[in-house]
């Protein structure tokens, strides 16, 4: 058989073959082996087996967290009652003229039987959520203290010098979770509208440090507020003439619901949760409390207040803009009242810095109105309802709080009850003559102790003629006055001076009483000063000791030596009102 010539393609096309497969598995193991093996994509990220489901992990965890914080939306609700002149009058409720002679009457007359009920849905009254425990601000200041008005007429905040007084003075406030309440309240059986919840104030008690360490027994506060409730409804009810049931008269309604549409208005509840504090002329500033909770006080509050104003209190009020200001002083005192979401005051500010830009400021302008803008959109979301709310209530009438004197308090709330004034709505109609419902006491605040309006200090002791001078400070319309006294055992330390130079004036009156009483003055106390206590000699300074036991029942023992280098006296000294000369 002849050899038939073949050529080097068809010799060689195998080897190319498997040089090509192999070359394609190099190249997918280098890929899928060794570059980026078992990668997926994932929010823009290649990510291996392990990264996939850590990343899984944690958006589950951060959903999770997001869920468990969230709070749900309450649902609008229609109720259906609204409509009931539509079933009643159709026609009416169509537009038809009523003078428009009808065939008959409609709808039927249904006969009134006297003293007739509805049906009972067989309510019972809810629980008042439990405060929290209480927190607690206090200080000393010259207050305005003005008669308060009725709700809904709050007097104007005087300046009447006659008013002014030396008050100590105590907040106490707590968080009250409203959307547990109404959850109770939904839970129960209550329709939508009377399951929300309407503040008509809160309660306060306090008790009192003893000198052996317990606690006084629990006692009411007088609370100041600039508007107080008006005489609660006294509804009366009453069986029906049948026997079947229990209701109260029209009259008894209609001073029901003139309370309720009272207490309603959203700054009567605001005044109800919040009151605002005295006005005050010196000492301390009283501030909203803030920091303890998860809203801002004043976030709080825009439920409440109308878009053009952004908050009630002192310390933020927006006021009017100086018109001296320039252009940089402006835009300066606006990013910082829009840095403190002061936006009425920013408001004013930014359109008054509008009008005085120039053509090279207006970029600027245009920033700092978009930043404004997003500000008060963001305002606008926070004006939904927040599930929690601080009461808070001031324990601050001239003479309550004692100076030196250690308290702790407890707050509690009071809500609307309602289903006021409906007997037959409830299982026990006698239910319906409550107009209020008051929760539990909280417990009990941190111990408060109030800083001494009259502080002493030993100056000199006589053994001849068994006495001792003190030096004695007492605050007084906002500064310290300085008198030195002689006492001596069974004297009590300090009293009224009748004439004596003050700020106030050439012959003005001060009380000096520290309520303390000398129980035992000794002349030769040893005293060992700083650092003599652990020299050689061992040797002590013979000083006068006084020993006193205080309004609460303390004794205590303070020496000459120790006053006299004392860093305090220095300071009370220093601090003294100094008369001109």
């Amino acid at each position: 058989m002849a050899k038939q010539s073949v050529g080097p393609i068809v010799r060689h096309i195998d080897k190319a073959i498997l040089g090509i497969t192999g070359a394609v598995l190099l190249w997918a193991i280098a890929q899928y082996g060794v570059v980026s093996p078992n990668k997926v994509e994932s929010d823009g990220e290649m990510l291996g087996p392990a990264q996939v489901d850590n990343a899984t992990r944690e958006k589950a965890d951060a959903l999770r967290d997001r869920l468990r914080r969230a709070e749900a939306p309450v649902e609008p609700y229609e109720d259906p009652m609204n409509r009931v002149s539509e079933l009643v009058d159709p026609l009416a409720a169509a537009g038809v003229d009523g003078r428009i002679p009808r065939m008959l009457s409609f709808p039927p007359r249904v006969p009134e039987v006297e003293g007739g009920t509805i049906t009972s849905e067989g309510h019972d009254l809810i629980q008042v959520v439990q405060l929290d425990r209480p927190g607690i601000q206090s200080g000393r200041s010259g207050a305005f203290v003005n008669p308060p008005g009725t709700l809904g007429n709050a007097p104007t905040r005087s300046t009447d010098p006659t008013a002014l007084r030396d008050v100590n003075w105590v907040t106490v406030s707590a968080v009250f979770d409203r959307h547990r309440q109404e959850a109770l309240a939904v839970d129960a059986g209550y329709n939508p509208e009377r399951a929300k919840t309407l503040f008509t104030g809160a309660d306060l008690e306090r008790r009192t440090l003893n000198a052996n360490g317990s606690f006084s027994d629990w006692e009411p506060v007088s609370t100041v507020a600039d508007q107080v409730l008006p005489e609660l409804p006294e509804p009366e009810v009453y069986k029906v003439e049948d026997g079947k049931g229990f209701n109260v008269s029209e009259d008894d309604r209609e001073q029901i619901e003139e309370f309720k549409n009272l207490i309603a208005q959203p700054e009567s509840q605001l005044a109800l949760m919040r009151p605002l504090f005295l006005g005050t002329d010196y000492g301390d500033e009283w501030k909203y409390p803030r920091g303890r909770f998860d809203y801002e006080v004043t976030e709080m509050d825009a439920e409440y207040l109308s878009d053009a104003e952004t908050c009630r209190y002192p310390e933020c009020k927006a006021g009017e803009v100086q018109k001296d200001l320039d252009f940089d002083d402006l835009i300066d005192e606006f990013e910082k009242q829009l840095k403190e979401e002061n936006l009425a005051r920013a408001r004013k500010l930014f359109e008054e810095a509008e009008k005085k830009a120039g053509t090279r400021d207006q970029r600027k302008v245009d920033k700092l109105k978009k930043q404004l803008e997003t500000a008060e959109q963001a305002s606008q979301i926070v004006k939904a309802r927040i599930g929690k709310q601080v009461l808070w209530a001031h324990d601050a009438a001239p003479g309550s709080i004692e100076s030196g004197r250690t308290y702790q308090y407890r707050i509690r709330p009071r809500i609307y009850n309602q289903y006021a004034g409906t007997p037959p709505l409830l299982n026990d109609p006698q239910n319906a003559k409550k107009i209020e419902l008051v929760g539990e006491w909280s417990e009990p605040s941190e111990p408060v102790t109030i800083d001494r309006d009259t502080i002493f200090f030993v100056r000199s002791g006589n053994a001849k003629k068994n006495e001792c001078k003190v030096d004695l400070f007492k605050w007084v319309a906002g500064e310290w006055i300085q008198k030195q006294f002689t006492v001596n055992v069974g004297s009590p330390i300090g009293e009224e001076v009748g004439r004596i130079k003050t700020h106030r004036g050439d012959d003005d009156s001060v009380d000096f009483s520290t309520g303390a009483t000398v129980v035992d003055i000794v002349y030769d106390k040893p005293y060992w000063k700083k650092g003599r206590r652990n020299s050689r000699n061992k040797q002590a300074v013979k000083t006068t000791a006084l020993v006193y036991v205080d309004a609460s029942g303390h004794v205590y023992e303070q020496t000459e030596e120790f006053d006299e280098n004392s860093d305090l006296y220095d300071i009370y000294k220093n601090s003294a009102w100094d008369p001109p000369r």
